[in-house]
C-alpha cells in the first residue's frame, strides 16, 4: 500500500542583484508534517537529502528536530 507523505517547504528567492550568486538560487526551509522534522536547505539537493531521510525513517518513529526555525 503507497502512502501519502506531506512536507511544507519554504523557498526563498534571491533580491534583485543577487540573481548571480548560485548560493542565493534555492534555499529555504523544510518540514516533514507527520513527525515534525525540519531542516533547512541550501540547494536542491540538500531538500532531496532531507525528504529521502524522512521516507526511509521507520513509520511510527519519530525523528527529532533537526534545526530549529
Amino acid at each position: 500500500m503507497r502512502r501519502m507523505q506531506t512536507f511544507l517547504v519554504r523557498v526563498w528567492t534571491p533580491a534583485a542583484g543577487e540573481e548571480d550568486d548560485e548560493r542565493l538560487r534555492f534555499s529555504g526551509v523544510v518540514e516533514h508534517v507527520a513527525s515534525q522534522r525540519r531542516g533547512t536547505f541550501q540547494g536542491e539537493l540538500d531538500l532531496l537529502d532531507f525528504i529521502q531521510g524522512c521516507l526511509q525513517a521507520p513509520q511510527g518513529v519519530r525523528q527529532a528536530v533537526v534545526d530549529e526555525v
